[in-house]
């Protein structure tokens, strides 16, 4: 297990080699895919935490005049039981770390933003600009993966959203938000994403039905259901927040399913697209009719394993953004690939928007 893991972070993972394929019919890598969009993604090398096992689910929001960056770090790997249910090993659950991006391939001060010890999962994080201008936090928590799941008889025992203030880098008073069933207990929230729009704090709630909710209590639900035309019937999320393209809003979103490797065994896939809402966010009025990106094998997939290294299943194979801004005329969004690592995707916007099509 140390092996892999070894070979995972120092491999070409860190530094990509350009290898000929046989199969021309499977997934390319991120890299690849970044390069075929006109782009380039720079993995991040430096800032993580020392005794992370793995490092992603990123979110970059700019404020004040920096680029923040939040993330989940995983301090221990999963182990897997006699009766397959695993856990975090040394029942340490999984983190969420904050810092600055000052270059595509550096973090600086990062730090956990909830730095005592805690017994639930701390996953999906997400940076936001409240209405008030002030810098916010929010993530999902419960008991997954955890010695302390009663598998639903516990409120945590499935996921809810928390959000709360930046405050000196720290995020120590959380709030649990009144929206959807988030305080109601069996059942589970999570993928939703807050935004500031026209001076007012919302939150994209879902994407099919596409929901936005604002702070009044109203909401309101927009067409979506052609975005099937892409994800299909599978069960699909909010990405990111709505981005801001000067006037009209960029938003990705992602699914997924299982899928096979070549020897038959299966594994989870992510794939993400993206689609543009009107100024007014009214209605989607363009969007892309293919996956952007696709979790690869050719990235290589985590095994976690029993407490004696036997390999039992594997991270999903995915390729994950949580929050974007625009740079000089640049789109600059953190991917996570294979909640293993995060690299930092860098591409002409036009070069995004070419792949838009009317709905």
């Amino acid at each position: 297990m140390l092996q892999d893991r070894f070979h995972h972070q120092k491999t070409s993972c860190l530094y990509p080699v350009r290898i000929p394929r046989d199969d021309k019919h499977s997934v390319p890598s991120i890299f690849e895919q970044c390069a075929a969009m006109g782009g380039n993604l720079t993995r991040i090398a430096y800032g993580f935490p020392e005794y992370a096992v793995a490092n992603f689910s990123p979110c970059l929001t700019r404020h004040n005049g920096n680029n923040w960056l939040i993330w989940r770090t995983q301090p221990e790997p999963f182990i897997f039981r006699w009766d397959q249910k695993y856990f975090y090993n040394n029942n340490r659950p999984t983190e969420i770390f904050l810092g600055i991006l000052e270059k595509d391939d550096t973090i600086i001060n990062g730090h956990s933003v909830r730095p005592g010890s805690h017994l639930m999962s701390y996953e999906d994080p997400r940076l936001f600009v409240g209405s008030d201008e002030e810098l916010y936090c929010q993530f999902v928590s419960s008991h997954y993966a955890s010695r302390h799941s009663k598998e639903g008889e516990r409120f945590f025992d499935h996921p809810k959203v928390w959000v709360g203030l930046i405050d000196g880098g720290y995020a120590t008073r959380m709030v649990m938000p009144p929206q959807g069933e988030n305080r109601v207990k069996g059942k589970p929230e999570k993928n939703w994403c807050y935004f500031t729009h026209e001076g007012s704090t919302q939150l994209l709630y879902s994407t099919i039905p596409l929901i936005i909710m604002d702070e009044h209590g109203g909401s309101r639900q927009i067409p979506s259901r052609h975005l099937r035309q892409v994800s299909g019937e599978h069960p699909t999320f909010n990405s990111t927040a709505p981005i801001d393209l000067n006037g009209e809003h960029l938003v990705f979103y992602h699914w997924k399913h299982m899928s096979n490797m070549p020897d038959g065994r299966s594994y989870l896939q992510y794939h993400t697209s993206a689609y543009m809402l009107d100024k007014d966010m009214t209605k989607i009025t363009y969007m892309i009719k293919k996956p952007l990106w696709s979790g690869s094998l050719k990235d290589e997939l985590i095994w976690w394993t029993t407490s004696q290294g036997q390999k039992v299943s594997t991270q999903p194979a995915c390729a994950l953004p949580f929050g974007g801004i625009i740079e000089d005329e640049q789109l600059v969004m953190p991917i996570g690939v294979n909640d293993a690592w995060i690299g930092t995707f860098r591409c002409n916007l036009d070069n995004v928007m070419a792949f838009m099509e009317p709905c």
